[in-house]
């Protein structure tokens, strides 16, 4: 049986947090009538729970936040994982170890399995062997833009290559949209960088990887995340990843 996904992408809008966004998540998957229901924004756990329960489809969770970055409301999602889905993956042992030592009685083992990451390097492959060569250089970070992803650094970090290899040697593209892109794209434009930076927003499966093909680097650059995919697509380019330090939480 062929099977189709759709994604339905929940944006966080600081006017609208869970639970003020949850009604309209609640009718766009009435409107969708899936088979069922792969959930990664674990606060949206309680629309996604009850219309699984209405509809009798199977709720998958996945869990890849940080756990030493989870605030209390994201603990308490993960508590209601373990309650309201039917199964929640994570992608280390380490990481289920994380959630079984926090959670205590609440932790339901038969509940949670470890599928690792990973990447079809058949899809993710360089479109040429090398790297395209010659200025720009293009760096790239996909991403949503939220408070922990560090597009401020990046933007800083392009600055300091403007100023030692002059202002065309080097461009930024990060793909992805979220609350913080707004605050980004206004930054980008306080430092001069409007011309060197490119934004094109949220890109579907077909669109990242034309955009990873025309990329010299990647560099994740995240406060605490497990963003281990990002650097796994990158290498699937055959581009020369080299990780920026990850910023700590000061």
């Amino acid at each position: 049986m062929p099977l189709r996904g759709t994604a339905l992408r929940v944006r966080r809008d600081a006017a609208r947090p869970p639970p003020g966004a949850w009604p309209a998540l609640y009718r766009a998957l009435d409107k969708l009538r899936p088979d069922a229901i792969v959930l990664h924004s674990v606060k949206t756990i309680v629309p996604c729970a009850l219309y699984a329960r209405r509809r009798r489809i199977p709720l998958l969770a996945v869990e890849h936040q940080n756990n030493g970055l989870k605030t209390r409301s994201e603990w308490a999602a993960s508590r209601l994982l373990m309650l309201l889905a039917d199964r929640v993956v994570v992608l280390t042992d380490d990481y289920r170890q994380q959630l079984q030592a926090r959670l205590g009685a609440g932790f339901r083992a038969g509940k949670v399995c470890v599928i690792p990451n990973g990447i079809d390097t058949e899809a993710y492959r360089p479109a040429a062997a090398g790297l395209r060569g010659g200025p720009p250089r293009t760096i790239g970070m996909a991403s949503r833009f939220t408070g922990i992803k560090r597009h401020d650094l990046l933007l800083d970090a392009l600055v300091l290559l403007a100023a030692r290899d002059g202002p065309g040697a080097w461009r930024l593209t990060p793909a992805g949209d979220g609350e913080t892109l707004a605050a980004v794209r206004a930054r980008a434009e306080a430092l001069g960088l409007k011309q060197a930076v490119d934004f094109p927003g949220y890109l579907d499966e077909q669109a990242l990887q034309r955009w990873f093909s025309s990329l010299d680097d990647v560099r994740p650059c995240v406060r605490g995340r497990n963003a281990q995919h990002v650097p796994v697509a990158g290498h699937g380019h055959g581009l020369a990843h080299r990780r920026l330090r990850r910023a700590r939480h000061r």
